[in-house]
């Protein structure tokens, strides 16, 4: 584990528990049951798009256990495919981010039927198509698979009781390796993005 992804990773426990100690304080219902968004578990399916150092369109979906009335603790898989077919870039890739994710109530509005939210992903992305001949080095070059960081802010808006619409906005970063044939190492890689989605949770 690298020294880059330690931080990271610290950074990401740091705010997770500052998070989860303002929930715990600050429950987002004072008395009573919840209108909206009763249930345990909310199932979502992602559409979106990102750009930054490559342009490229995503869908997955996730599953999400409510924790409290702030907060949700989840699984999320997407897929992410490269826009484009031109000659402008030597590697043509897709990827496969796996993350574990966490959503957080900053501010509730008509009885929790919308809400500001943080949210942050941490995992791992898998690699596809990442092979490439370099015409600079006369070698083929592989894109590895990588550690995946995405922190950002969204807004949730129910439709029905337990169904609606999540959009947000995250800034993705990607950590991987270019490596050669024998699979030696050549150089670090920090695909860094702004992704923007809209999902549907139920």
């Amino acid at each position: 584990m690298t020294l880059y992804f330690k931080s990271i990773f610290t950074l990401v426990i740091i705010i997770s528990s500052t998070l989860w100690g303002i929930a715990q304080k600050n429950p987002n219902q004072k008395q009573g049951n919840p209108v909206y968004n009763t249930h345990k578990v909310f199932p979502m399916v992602h559409l979106g798009i990102g750009a930054g150092d490559y342009s490229f369109s995503s869908m997955g979906m996730s599953v999400f256990h409510k924790m409290n009335q702030k907060v949700m603790m989840g699984l999320s898989a997407q897929y992410f495919g490269e826009n484009g077919r031109g000659n402008a870039r030597l590697i043509k890739w897709q990827k496969i981010p796996l993350t574990l994710e966490s959503v957080m109530n900053l501010k509730s509005y008509r009885n929790d039927r919308s809400a500001l939210l943080f949210v942050m992903g941490l995992g791992y992305s898998f690699t596809l198509n990442g092979g490439y001949f370099d015409p600079e080095d006369l070698i083929q070059k592989k894109v590895s698979n990588g550690w995946v960081f995405t922190p950002g802010l969204g807004y949730r808006f129910n439709i029905l009781k337990n169904t609606g619409v999540l959009f947000d906005m995250r800034y993705h970063l990607i950590v991987d390796k270019i490596k050669n044939d024998q699979k030696e190492v050549l150089s670090g890689k920090n695909w860094s993005h702004v992704l923007c989605r809209m999902s549907i949770f139920f």
